[in-house]
């Protein structure tokens, strides 16, 4: 059948079902750098930019994933956020790609991006402690981390973590008095 689709493609590139059966072929036979290739030509044959977000987001991970192409999976996945910048798929992965980076200023921005957009208030409150976390620690920027934990609470308001985090952005700010309400 991956010879049939190859066929039918290159009498008609725009092929729906064609394009999708030489996808789902390809992936079958673990043929991962032609999958790439293929779904690299869909995304900038299509039209609709659904269909070119979908497939830009799909491509992402599968160059992270299956060939492990850091640098070309964060392009494709800047590229689909571009298209939709309110859809938190393509920004979920990018997070989850470069929080493994030292690139903390990015994930910060990232994360404090998609809590905004998730509907998730788990989600929320773990971006919001990534960020709470990253601004204290690698930053060292105690004000800005403290918002993150606070916001982090707003969700879940009996998370020690979120808590501890605060109290220790709130003594690295030396805001004493505010740090022993929190305490008592």
């Amino acid at each position: 059948s991956l010879h049939s689709y190859r066929e039918t493609l290159h009498l008609d590139a725009e092929h729906p079902e064609a394009q999708e059966g030489l996808l789902r072929c390809l992936e079958r036979s673990d043929a991962w750098d032609e999958a790439a290739r293929a779904m690299e030509r869909q995304a900038s044959r299509a039209s609709d930019p659904g269909r070119r977000y979908k497939l830009l987001v799909e491509l992402g991970a599968l160059l992270i994933n299956r060939l492990g192409r850091r640098e070309a999976a964060l392009a494709r996945l800047e590229e689909a956020h571009r298209i939709f910048p309110q859809e938190p798929e393509a920004l979920r992965r990018l997070l989850a790609i470069l929080e493994e980076s030292g690139e903390h200023a990015r994930v910060i921005s990232m994360a404090g991006d998609l809590a905004q957009l998730t509907t998730d208030a788990q989600e929320a409150h773990r971006l919001h402690m990534v960020r709470g976390r990253r601004l204290l620690e690698q930053l060292r920027r105690p004000d800005a981390a403290a918002e993150a934990f606070r916001r982090a609470l707003e969700s879940e308001p009996r998370d020690s973590e979120a808590v501890q985090g605060l109290v220790r952005a709130l003594a690295a700010r030396q805001a004493w008095g505010e740090q022993a309400s929190i305490l008592e």
